[in-house]
């Protein structure tokens, strides 16, 4: 895991000593509040992840050969 940014090697440690699902859930759903949120047309039915309870979008780009979701 040495390749990982620092940020993504913390956040996989606090994942991993989550519990169960509910803790990782409610990880998962705190750091998306810290996200900027995406523009409305970026809110399209092509980036709506399917089998979702809730409406979520995710979107992926590509930088310097790294991938970013958003």
């Amino acid at each position: 895991m040495s390749d990982l940014p620092q940020a993504a090697g913390e956040a996989l440690e606090a994942f991993s000593q989550a519990p169960g699902w509910e803790q990782r859930a409610r990880l998962l759903m705190l750091w998306g509040e810290r996200l900027a949120p995406l523009d409305e047309d970026e809110r399209s039915e092509t980036n709506q992840v399917s089998g979702c309870e809730s409406r979520v979008w995710l979107v992926g780009e590509r930088q310097d050969g790294c991938w970013h979701f958003r």
